[in-house]
C-alpha cells in the first residue's frame, strides 16, 4: 500500500535522510537520489559528477546554499542536527547543547526540515529539469548538417521534417553539439501531450534556461507573478532577455513539434509562442510535418548503400554476406531506426537470412520489435515496462542495481540514455512496449513511479502517476501540499488537466473531496475561469467549523468577483470571516483586504472599502500584537493594540471590534503589572461583548481578568469569577477554557489556604489535556504540594510544568515555572 498523503513528502524524507548522512559524501554519491545527475546534473560544474564521493560533495554544498535562505534559528538547528553536528552526542544531546527540551528541539527539528526541503526544491526546480540528449554516432547527414548549421548561424530557423526513425533527433542533437557554448548554450524542448505541450510549460522550461545563461529578468517576473504570467508579458520579457544575449545567442531547439495541432485549445497557443519567438532566435524545429513556417526546411531522406555499410560498421555490426547491404536498402528505404534494430539483432547472433526474410514480410519496424521483443529475458523486459511507463527521462539511477539489463535494452537499441542521468525509451519503440504491458502490473508500475518522481521532487509527475496507478487521493495531497511551488514553475495548466479527470466518487472521504475541491478551484482561479473555480469549491460541503471552510469561502468569493457578481463575492467573504473564529489572524487580514478592494474597485463604495481597510488594518495590528506579545515584547505589543482600539473608535456600530481590541490590551496589560488598567479594560471588554450576544468570547476576557485578580492579590474575586466562569464553560463541554478557569481557580484557592479545593481545581485543568495550559495547572498542583510540606514532589510538578511550556513554546509559562523553580 502506498505512504499516506497527509504526512511528510518522499522528497522531504530524501532530504533528511541526505542530512543524516552530510558528511559521507560516498555514500551519498552511491545511494542518494538526489546526488544523482537525473537530479543534480545542472549544479554540477565541469568535471563534477565523476565519482559518487564527487556527487555527494555537490549535493552537501547544495543543501548549505540551501540553508542560507533560512532564518537564523534554523540554521542553527541544522548545523547542530546535520551539517556541524558533534559525532559524540545523540539527540537528546543535541537538544541540550541548544538549551532546548527535546520535545521542543524536534518540533524545530521537523520545521527545519521542511524549510530547506522547500528551499533546496526552489534551488533546483526539479520539473524544470534541462533536456540533453547524448550524441549518437551520425552518418550520411554532412551535407544536411553544414545546411542547417548555416542557417541557424544566421540567426534564421529551420525545420527538419521526416517519418519516425529517419533520424530528425539525431541530427538536432549533431547540431547542439556543434553550437557555441555547448552544452549550457543549447535549450531542448521536447513536445510530449499532456506533460509539455502547453505554452506555460514552454515559456518556463525557457525561462529558466535564459536565467542560467545570464538573462533573468522572465525568470524573476515569473517567480514573482506565482505562475499567472500572462503569455504576452512573459513574451515581451523573452524578447528583452534573448536581446541581452546578442554575439552569445542561444539555440532553441523543439523536438516532436508535430504533436502541436491548430484544433487543439492548449497546443495552438504553443504555436502561437513559436512563431513569435521565431526570428528572436536562432530556432530549430523537428517533427514528421512542418509545425510553422521557417526560413528553411529539410526533408530527411534514407541513407544509400554506402552510409548504411558505415554505420553497420560504427555499430560493430557482423561483416555484411554478399548482397547483403543492398537488400537492407531495399527493404529499409535507409531508415535510420529500422537499420539500427537489424544491427542490433545482428550482433546478437541473428542471421541475416532470416531477419531479410521477416523484412520483405513486412518491410517496418513492428516486426524487428517484435522478433527482439521474444528474445528478451522476462526480467530484461520488466525493466523496459518499468521505464516505459514514465512520461520523459526515467532516472537512471533508480535502476542502478539492474545495469546488465539497462546494459542489454541499450545495446538492443531499445533504450536510450540522456547527458544528464536520464534514461528513455526511443520513440519507435515506446508505444510498442507500452501495448504490452499486463494489466495487472501497471498499477504497480505507476506506483513506483510516483514515489521515485516524488523522491526527486517532480510533484505534479508523481501526482500522475498516483492517478494512473488508482490512488487519486495521494495525488491531490501530494499537489495540495505543494501547490504553491508547482505553480510558480508554470506547472498549473497541466495540473488543472489532471485533476479534472479525478471524479469525486473516486475518493475515500469527505476531507479528500474538499482538498480536491480547493486543488481544482485554486487551478481554475489561475487560468481565469471563474465559473469553474466556482463550481469546483460549490462541490463539496462546508461545515462551519471545518479548518478549510475560510480558505474554501474566500476562493469562492473570488470566483465570484471574476464574474462580475460583486454582492455575492462580498458576501462569500464575510462568511469567510464568520468561518475564522480561532484561526490564524493573517487570513483575516487577507479576507478583509478583498473585501475592501471589491467595494473600492468593482462596487465603486468607497465608505465601504474604507471600512474594510479599516478592519484590515485593524486585524493586521492586534495580529502583530499577539506576536510582539507572544515573543515577550509586551510594551510593543500594547502600543499596536492602542491603536487598534483607536482605529475602532472610527469605525460605525464598533462594538465587535472594540470589545475585542478591549480584551487584547486587559490581558497584555496584567503581564506588564498594570492591573487597575487591566481589570478596567477586561470588565469592559466583558460587558460588551455579553450585550452584543456572544457566549464564549467573555469566558476568555474572564479567565484573563482572574489572572489579573490573582496578580493583585484579590483573591477572593479571582475565585469568584473563576467559579462564575466554569459554571458556563462546564456545560459548553470547552476544554480549553475549563483548563484555563480551574487553574486560576486553583491558584486563587492555594493563595486563600483551600488546599483540598486547589488540588481538585489543578487536576481538573490537568485532565482536559490542554497543551496549552498544563504549565499553568502543573505550577498550581506543585504549589498545593510545597504548601503541604512535600518539596521533591512540588519540585517535580514544577519542573514538569517547564518542560510543557518549553515543549509548546510559551514563554510566559516558562517565566512562571523558572520563578516556582527559584530559577528566575
Amino acid at each position: 500500500m502506498p505512504k499516506s498523503s497527509k504526512t511528510a513528502d518522499g522528497f522531504s524524507r530524501a532530504v533528511e535522510e541526505a542530512l543524516e548522512r552530510v558528511n559521507d559524501a560516498a555514500w551519498l554519491g552511491r545511494q542518494s537520489p538526489l546526488a544523482a545527475p537525473y537530479f543534480l546534473g545542472a549544479a554540477m560544474g565541469p568535471g563534477e559528477g565523476a565519482d559518487p564521493a564527487s556527487r555527494g560533495r555537490a549535493l552537501r554544498q547544495a543543501l548549505e546554499a540551501a540553508s542560507q535562505e533560512l532564518a537564523s534559528d534554523q540554521r542553527e538547528t541544522l548545523n547542530a542536527s546535520f551539517f556541524k553536528r558533534n559525532p559524540n552526542l545523540n539527540n537528546a544531546g543535541v537538544a541540550l547543547s541548544l538549551h532546548k527540551s527535546e520535545a521542543t528541539y524536534y518540533r524545530n527539528r521537523a520545521a527545519a526540515l521542511d524549510a530547506i526541503a522547500s528551499a533546496f526544491l526552489a534551488q533546483v526546480a526539479p520539473p524544470l529539469r534541462r533536456e540533453q540528449p547524448a550524441p549518437i554516432d551520425l552518418i550520411g547527414r554532412d551535407a544536411v548538417l553544414t545546411d542547417a548549421e548555416a542557417a541557424l548561424r544566421a540567426g534564421g530557423s529551420v525545420s527538419l521534417i521526416g517519418p519516425g526513425g529517419i533520424g530528425k533527433s539525431t541530427l538536432a542533437t549533431a547540431l547542439s553539439a556543434r553550437w557555441p557554448g555547448w552544452p549550457t548554450t543549447v535549450f531542448w524542448h521536447t513536445i510530449r501531450p499532456g506533460l509539455s505541450d502547453g505554452a506555460p510549460e514552454l515559456i518556463f522550461a525557457l525561462g529558466h534556461f535564459l536565467r542560467d545563461v545570464g538573462a533573468p529578468n522572465t525568470w524573476r517576473q515569473l517567480v514573482a507573478d506565482n505562475g499567472s504570467t500572462p503569455p504576452s508579458r512573459a513574451l515581451g520579457l523573452l524578447r528583452h532577455d534573448l536581446s541581452t544575449l546578442a554575439g552569445r545567442m542561444p539555440l532553441l531547439i523543439i523536438d516532436e513539434a508535430d504533436r502541436l495541432r491548430d484544433d487543439n485549445r492548449i497546443q495552438a497557443q504553443t504555436l502561437r509562442l513559436l512563431e513569435d519567438l521565431r526570428g528572436l532566435a536562432p530556432l530549430l524545429i523537428a517533427g514528421q510535418r512542418m509545425a510553422l513556417d521557417t526560413t528553411q526546411a529539410i526533408t530527411l531522406k534514407g541513407l544509400d548503400a554506402s552510409d548504411i555499410r558505415s554505420l553497420f560498421a560504427s555499430l560493430r555490426a557482423p561483416e555484411p554476406v554478399p548482397d547483403e547491404i543492398e537488400r537492407v536498402l531495399t527493404l529499409t528505404r535507409g531508415n535510420p531506426a529500422l537499420l539500427r534494430l537489424y544491427a542490433a539483432m545482428r550482433r546478437a547472433g541473428e542471421r541475416a537470412d532470416a531477419l531479410l526474410r521477416q523484412l520483405a514480410r513486412a518491410p517496418s519496424l513492428e516486426p524487428l520489435l517484435t522478433r527482439t521483443w521474444g528474445s528478451l529475458p522476462p526480467d530484461v523486459r520488466e525493466v523496459l515496462f518499468e521505464i516505459a511507463v514514465f512520461r520523459g527521462a526515467a532516472p537512471a539511477d533508480l535502476w542502478r542495481d539492474a545495469q546488465t539489463a539497462i546494459d542489454t535494452l541499450r545495446e538492443r537499441e531499445l533504450l536510450r540514455a540522456d547527458a544528464q542521468g536520464g534514461l528513455h525509451l526511443p520513440a519507435y519503440a515506446l508505444d510498442f512496449v507500452l501495448e504490452r504491458i499486463p494489466t495487472e502490473l501497471k498499477a504497480a508500475l505507476h506506483l513506483r513511479a510516483a514515489e521515485a518522481r516524488e523522491a526527486r521532487g517532480e510533484m505534479t509527475e508523481a501526482a500522475w502517476h498516483y492517478v494512473q496507478a488508482g490512488h487519486p487521493a495521494n495525488a491531490v495531497w501530494l499537489w495540495a501540499r505543494h501547490l504553491r511551488q508547482e505553480r510558480a514553475l508554470g506547472r498549473g495548466p497541466m495540473a488543472a488537466a489532471l485533476f479534472s479527470q479525478v471524479r469525486d466518487t473516486d475518493l475515500p472521504n469527505d476531507d479528500d473531496r474538499r482538498a480536491l475541491a480547493l486543488v481544482r478551484a485554486e487551478l481554475q482561479r489561475l487560468l481565469g475561469d471563474g465559473t469553474e473555480s466556482e463550481a469546483a469549491v460549490q462541490g463539496a460541503s462546508w461545515p462551519a467549523t471545518h479548518p478549510l471552510t475560510p480558505r474554501a469561502r474566500q476562493l469562492l468569493g473570488d470566483a465570484l468577483a471574476a464574474q462580475g457578481r460583486l454582492e455575492q463575492a462580498a458576501q462569500s467573504y464575510r462568511d469567510g470571516l464568520d468561518a475564522l473564529a480561532g484561526f490564524p489572524g493573517a487570513r483575516a487580514v487577507d479576507l478583509r483586504t478583498r473585501l475592501g478592494h471589491l467595494a473600492l474597485n468593482r462596487m465603486r463604495d468607497p465608505g465601504q472599502a474604507g471600512e474594510q481597510a479599516l478592519l484590515a488594518q485593524i486585524k493586521a495590528l492586534e495580529f502583530m500584537g499577539e506576536v510582539d506579545e507572544d515573543a515577550l515584547r509586551f510594551k510593543r505589543a500594547r502600543r499596536r493594540y492602542q491603536l487598534a482600539l483607536a482605529l475602532s473608535d472610527r469605525l460605525p456600530f464598533n462594538t465587535n471590534t472594540r470589545w475585542h481590541a478591549l480584551g487584547n490590551l486587559g490581558r497584555v496589560c496584567w503581564k506588564m503589572g498594570d492591573l487597575d488598567t487591566s481589570a478596567r479594560h477586561l470588565r469592559e471588554a466583558i460587558q460588551l461583548s455579553r450585550a452584543a450576544g456572544n457566549v464564549i468570547s467573555p469566558l476568555y476576557h474572564l479567565m484573563n481578568l482572574t489572572a489579573c485578580h490573582i496578580q493583585a492579590g484579590r483573591h477572593d474575586e479571582a475565585l469568584a469569577a473563576a467559579v462564575e466562569g466554569l459554571s458556563l464553560a462546564r456545560p459548553l463541554g470547552n476544554p480549553f477554557l475549563i483548563a484555563g478557569l480551574s487553574s486560576n481557580a486553583g491558584e486563587a484557592c492555594c493563595h486563600l489556604g483551600r488546599l483540598e479545593e486547589a488540588e481538585r481545581y489543578a487536576l481538573e485543568a490537568l485532565r482536559q489535556e490542554e497543551a496549552a495550559m498544563q504549565p499553568y495547572a502543573s505550577i498550581v498542583m506543585g504549589m498545593v504540594q510545597r504548601a503541604r510540606g512535600q518539596a521533591d514532589t512540588a519540585r517535580a510538578s514544577f519542573r514538569a510544568a517547564l518542560d510543557a511550556a518549553l515543549d509548546i513554546q510559551d514563554a510566559y509559562a516558562e517565566a512562571a515555572a523558572r520563578r516556582a523553580l527559584g530559577e528566575g
